[in-house]
């Protein structure tokens, strides 16, 4: 089996059930909006640092206090971090529940969305999301193997490895459906038009296709409003002179390493493994959207058959590096259930 980048074992952690984790974390966001609330009559921390706090602080809590279920893991290391990050690109001035709603709301709510029965268009959502799950189940689930971990054992650019990579990136997309069916019952009921996380991210054309208009387009309406159109951002690169991070490309690249430094996170937490494979994963498709756009011409017209290989290169760009993403989790044992500690 090939060994990962770096191979650093974690200590074991606080093992406690998953409802006295979820109730530790819903008092530990209910502090942060106590906190973001009163942050102007805090004398003993300024706001930045407050907030980085904050992120820090949910960095921790996966690390050191998990639940039995490694599925529930990645939701505990997950959601609360990406509220804490999210809450600290807020205002900082007259923070309140229904401000901070509101930001939360325009970020996973299509306002741009023209749909005549947004609630039939919710089912239907729901309906596209349990076709994705039937489809893994009977189509994907049948052609891969046995152990995850067995396609670990094969050279990286085997046959049968680029094969396995790219059925478990289907299954990775697969998988998520279950977002669909959640997000599309929502819309249904609430009449909000829930947007797509995803946009047929397999047609992508490109790596900054891929990531910036089909793959997970929450996160990324959340990277564009905080890495793009924030009030750091310099409004005319030209005219004024910066450093790499403060281009649209530095930013860019930096929304990518911090985003495999976030799913090292996860996998510190579920497989209590640190190795780097997710963070370099993320680095090197920062790297290439970050060449697509300073070399490549959007401008010039695509062919159906240029439309065709660059989805095929895009696929196999994909395949090649997608193990890095893939081997922490196929090395860990999903279904192992952790003993409490109390």
């Amino acid at each position: 089996m090939s060994s990962p980048l770096l191979n650093i074992t974690l200590p074991n952690p606080i093992v406690l059930p998953t409802l006295q984790l979820t109730g530790l974390y819903a008092c530990v966001l209910g502090l942060d909006y106590i906190l973001l609330r009163n942050q102007n009559n805090l004398v003993f921390i300024s706001k930045n640092s407050l907030r980085i706090a904050m992120t820090i602080t949910h960095a921790i809590i996966p690390l050191t206090v998990v639940s039995p279920l490694s599925p529930n893991n990645v939701t505990f290391a997950a959601v609360p971090w990406f509220l804490a990050s999210y809450s600290a690109y807020l205002p900082t001035q007259d923070f309140t529940l229904k401000e901070w709603l509101r930001s939360l709301y325009n970020t996973i709510v299509d306002r741009e969305a023209d749909y005549h029965n947004i609630h039939r268009a919710g089912l239907i959502k729901a309906g596209r999301g349990l076709l994705k799950l039937a489809v893994l189940y009977f189509g994907i689930e049948p052609l891969l193997p046995t152990m995850p971990d067995q396609m670990l054992q094969y050279p990286w650019l085997s046959q049968k490895s680029l094969i396995d990579t790219f059925l478990f990136g289907v299954k990775a997309y697969l998988v998520l459906g279950v977002v669909d069916v959640t997000t599309g019952v929502a819309q249904a009921v609430t009449g909000w038009c829930m947007v797509d996380m995803f946009d047929s991210p397999l047609l992508a054309t490109s790596p900054i296709d891929f990531w910036s208009k089909r793959w997970n387009r929450t996160i990324r309406n959340l990277l564009h409003a905080q890495v793009f159109t924030s009030n750091h951002a310099p409004k005319d690169e030209k005219k004024k002179p910066a450093g790499f991070l403060s281009t649209n490309a530095g930013r860019g690249l930096l929304s990518f390493i911090v985003s495999g430094a976030f799913h090292e996170l996860i996998i510190c937490s579920v497989c209590r493994k640190l190795t780097l494979e997710n963070f370099c994963f993320f680095s090197i498709h920062g790297l290439a959207c970050m060449l697509e756009s300073k070399y490549f011409n959007k401008k010039k017209p695509i062919t159906n058959i240029g439309k065709v290989s660059r989805i095929a290169c895009q696929l196999g760009f994909m395949v090649l590096t997608g193990r890095l993403f893939l081997a922490p989790f196929l090395r860990h044992r999903f279904t192992e259930i952790l003993p409490l500690t109390f």
